[in-house]
């Protein structure tokens, strides 16, 4: 086994506390050292390491995870990825750090696999070789361990890895061939408990959305090291930022250039866009351009992935908000020229050099 990567993992206590006093002959251990991991890690090297063995002793390991930790926000966890829950005993965390503790398990077994991001959630995937089988993990919740096969769109994502200069592969799932696979509980249910399933916004409890579009959802795929990685800063950038420390939040940010997960154009680059404007109201100017160059070097820029969307135009909108806020009508001009040089002359780049030429006229106005 090898443990020189674990790092969240270390010290954890398996199971957690109040598993472990329903049977007073269970002896809470740490997890890596673990008699239940050894004897994963003993079957899966006795298989013959198919795809299925690959999937049977991740499964395992994401099981063990989620009887490990506790699921949980960590919004006012300060700058960690744990809380301590005093009731329990236990460490809680929110998918991110499932993922994190689940990925550096599969590493310590060399268990091929990759780190997933969709619609503001994380988990583990595998892809196999040959394009034809693939299998998600969502260490929180027993019912999201399914197949993958038919529900990713695009480039096939073990294969993109591949290529070293490659950070991550953008894909389209459908989750509704997720949904499809969960026998346990209705539709809406799963809808109601893992809202990133859906783009729709659900009113009523029992609402289940017609529209196959809302089931489309943008996937990014990592690497387990850079994905870990990533996990780790996006949720360091989340939590500094709504706790009020924008040096730190910016700090952690900027770790994400060329990794930025959630360029979903539903999701309008939301991390991003509200660090962007905390700075602006902080005065924090020349920093916001440091947020837009994170975005902007994480988009695919050609391929059958290439980001067409207001996406796009992200950087373009950060240096004239900039250019406004510090009263510069000559860089508003060059914005303005700008928007008509990135990708296709479209009605919305239009729109925006139209916007930027309007606010550089109301500064000349103003003289």
């Amino acid at each position: 086994m090898k443990l020189a990567h674990i790092r969240e993992s270390a010290g954890l206590l398996t199971p957690r506390k109040d598993i472990a006093d329903r049977d007073p002959g269970l002896n809470r251990t740490e997890l890596i050292s673990s008699q239940r991991l050894r004897r994963i890690e003993a079957v899966y090297l006795g298989s013959e390491q198919t795809f299925a063995d690959k999937v049977e002793a991740a499964n395992e390991v994401g099981h063990m995870v989620r009887q490990t930790l506790l699921f949980g926000s960590m919004v006012k966890q300060g700058n960690q990825l744990w809380t301590e829950d005093a009731e329990t005993d236990s460490m809680k965390t929110n998918c991110y750090g499932h993922t994190i503790v689940t990925s550096e398990l599969l590493d310590a077994l060399a268990i091929p696999h990759s780190i997933s991001f969709a619609n503001g959630h994380s988990f583990v995937t595998m892809f196999d070789e040959e394009g034809s089988y693939a299998h998600m993990i969502d260490a929180p919740s027993k019912d999201l361990f399914v197949e993958l096969d038919s529900a990713v769109y695009g480039n096939w994502p073990a294969t993109v890895l591949e290529d070293e200069g490659v950070k991550c592969v953008t894909n389209m799932l459908d989750t509704s061939k997720i949904l499809a696979q969960v026998k346990r509980k209705q539709p809406y249910e799963m809808l109601q408990e893992h809202p990133w399933l859906t783009h729709a916004k659900l009113v009523h409890v029992d609402e289940e959305p017609t529209a196959s579009g809302v089931y489309v959802v943008m996937m990014r795929t990592y690497r387990p090291k850079e994905g870990r990685e990533m996990l780790r800063h996006y949720a360091m950038a989340f939590q500094y930022m709504h706790n009020g420390s924008l040096g730190s939040a910016l700090d952690a940010f900027v770790q994400l250039e060329g990794y930025y997960p959630d360029v979903d154009k539903e999701n309008r680059l939301q991390l991003a866009s509200k660090l962007r404007e905390r700075l602006a109201k902080a005065g924090l100017i020349d920093q916001m351009e440091d947020v837009a160059r994170v975005v902007d070097e994480s988009l695919a820029k050609d391929g059958p992935a290439e980001d067409r969307t207001s996406n796009q135009y992200f950087l373009l909108d950060t240096a004239r908000r900039m250019a406004y806020l510090s009263g510069s009508d000559e860089a508003l001009d060059d914005v303005a020229e700008g928007y008509l040089h990135v990708g296709r002359v479209t009605e919305l780049a239009k729109g925006k050099q139209k916007r930027a030429r309007n606010l550089a006229a109301q500064i000349r106005k103003q003289r």
